[in-house]
């Protein structure tokens, strides 16, 4: 399930931008970074701006791997940023839900690390955690 993280009147490019760069910053490693809105265009058909950033660090993804094998469907953590009529939001693919869904497992320390980490380097990104 999604969480949501946090609003800006940025655009969804330049939050994008800010965001991998705090992540490339805090060591996390930039997996994927999927353009929904540009892909629709190139197929003749119209999207708001939505991209999807996977992210991550292998260290702790794989340690829950090997604990919780069903988590490889979810993992690595993905963060949607999509252009809504209020302005540009960011969603969590919580790791924490995603647990909870597919192991049964009420949480784990690493995975309340994960959604915690992604959502605290989203709001310095984008200039919220002052």
């Amino acid at each position: 399930m999604a969480k949501f993280v946090a609003s800006t009147s940025m655009s969804v490019s330049a939050a994008v931008a800010e965001i991998t760069g705090a992540m490339e910053s805090a060591g996390m490693m930039l997996f994927a970074t999927i353009d929904h809105g540009e892909n629709a265009v190139n197929v003749g058909l119209d999207l708001p701006a939505t991209v999807v950033i996977t992210t991550g660090n292998p260290k702790v993804g794989t340690d829950l791997i090997s604990s919780y094998p069903d988590l490889a469907l979810e993992l690595p953590p993905r963060l949607l940023v999509r252009e809504t009529p209020q302005g540009t939001e960011v969603w969590l693919a919580s790791v924490v839900e995603s647990l909870a869904r597919l192991a049964g497992a009420p949480s784990d320390p690493a995975a309340e690390k994960i959604d915690g980490r992604l959502s605290s380097i989203v709001a310095t990104a984008l200039h919220l955690d002052s």
